[in-house]
């Protein structure tokens, strides 16, 4: 998951085939598993995320 100033955005990347995220962007948040989540067709309109301690 990333930041991506200066305005207000989010974005999650996953299964970039291991390709660097550059210009600019802050990484957040990294997933460890649970990534066959995000594989689904159409619109994903809702994403909860949460902090785990």
């Amino acid at each position: 998951m990333i930041y991506w100033p200066p305005g207000q955005d989010i974005a999650i990347f996953y299964n970039h085939d291991g390709q660097t995220i550059d210009g600019g962007v802050i990484t957040i948040a990294k997933l460890d598993n649970g990534s066959e989540l995000f594989n689904v067709s159409g619109n994903i309109n809702n994403v909860r995320i949460e902090l785990i301690e």
